[in-house]
């Protein structure tokens, strides 16, 4: 169809991280996504259908991401990923409130590595298993801290995200642009 966007990131290693996405169809609607860092050796390809439904007694909405969804790091590791439902609560009245919901999965058959997340919009849980083991634990606020458990039962912290800066996007100019590209 041609409908594309593109952007990049450069990180605080110095790599870029490149995003590409293009709308394939409109009815359904797919868009096709590859994003990739070169230097850190990372892929990401997916065709992503989100599908919405509508709960007009609950006062929310939600959306499933149906697709096919794969992260490849280094030659030939690559990950299936299940991705979660988003829930936006309140759509009629109240304050609008969106995050993750239900169960997603990310699996490497070729490692035995898999984890299993729980999302309930602004908490996560996810358990990690190596060959069906399950060797930590990865629990929190998405917006405040995350924490580390491992299967020696310590805790440390993971990742404070109050101290996260946001990535700049960088897209091209508005003059440069194709007919057929966009910044939404």
């Amino acid at each position: 169809m041609g409908e594309i966007f593109v952007c990049k990131f450069q990180l605080e290693d110095g790599s870029t991280t490149e995003y590409f996405s293009e709308q394939v169809s409109h009815h359904p609607p797919i868009s096709a996504v590859h994003v990739f860092n070169e230097k850190n050796k990372i892929e990401i390809r997916a065709t992503v259908s989100p599908t919405a439904a509508l709960h007009i007694f609950s006062n929310s909405a939600t959306i499933s991401m149906k697709g096919a969804y794969h992260l490849k790091i280094g030659k030939d590791e690559i990950y299936e990923i299940i991705p979660p439902t988003i829930l936006i609560k309140n759509i009629f009245w109240g304050k609008i409130k969106m995050g993750y919901t239900g169960k997603s999965s990310i699996i490497c058959k070729k490692t035995g590595y898999r984890s299993e997340i729980e999302w309930n919009i602004d908490e996560i849980d996810v358990k990690i298993f190596d060959k069906g083991r399950e060797i930590s634990r990865i629990f929190g606020n998405l917006h405040k801290e995350l924490e580390l458990e491992s299967h020696f039962n310590t805790i440390e912290t993971f990742l404070d995200i109050t101290k996260q800066k946001p990535l700049k996007k960088e897209v091209i100019s508005i003059p440069k642009f194709e007919n057929e590209e966009s910044r939404k």
